[in-house]
């Protein structure tokens, strides 16, 4: 079967302030005192969670779910064509801010044969009174049509970032008939 592609540009999120971790500031204090400095921290972008829904938005640096965190879909019959929601979350780090971050959303089935791909990007801001070193979380939802060949595993994986600063997080789910009783 072939892939669904469907390009698009300029996805945007929603970006909220947070901080780093402890063990990120000890690296930051490190590079500074280092004399490497603030802006040559060399962190890396993170999934934070990925999340199959029914219904998902973003509404004021808030994630709104229903049906959320299911990984097993029941259908009547294959193929299927269903409608899944994919809620991210992408912690950008301060250097990384103000840059265009590509994005891949793909789908694929227990074979590792592409189903879906959906490709964008995200740019995040950097706000004018947020502290160095501040990270920062994009939050975002994808609305997916997804035509489903049969019962069984699939898989689904966002990819951000290019070459070395590449991160990648994955779930699983599954197709399924009904369970009668």
């Amino acid at each position: 079967m072939a892939s669904q592609r469907v390009p698009i540009c300029g996805l945007r999120g929603m970006a909220s302030a947070g901080s780093r971790t402890e063990e990120s500031n000890k690296e930051h204090w490190f590079a500074s005192a280092a004399g490497l400095g603030a802006g040559s921290y060399d962190g890396r972008m993170e999934i934070d969670y990925l999340l199959l829904a029914e219904h998902a938005e973003v509404t004021g640096s808030k994630l709104y779910l229903m049906g959320g965190g299911w990984d097993t879909m029941n259908v009547a019959e294959a193929p299927a064509t269903v409608r899944v929601m994919l809620a991210a979350g992408v912690r950008v780090e301060w250097d990384e801010t103000n840059v265009p971050v590509p994005l891949v959303v793909r789908v694929d089935d227990d074979d590792a044969q592409e189903i879906f791909r959906l490709e964008g990007q995200m740019n995040v801001g950097r706000p004018p009174h947020l502290p160095a070193g501040t990270s920062q979380l994009s939050q975002m939802t994808f609305a997916l049509a997804l035509k489903l060949p049969r019962f069984g595993g699939y898989r689904v994986s966002l990819t951000a970032g290019a070459a070395e600063r590449e991160v990648r997080r994955s779930l699983p789910f599954r197709l399924a008939a009904p369970v009668t009783r």
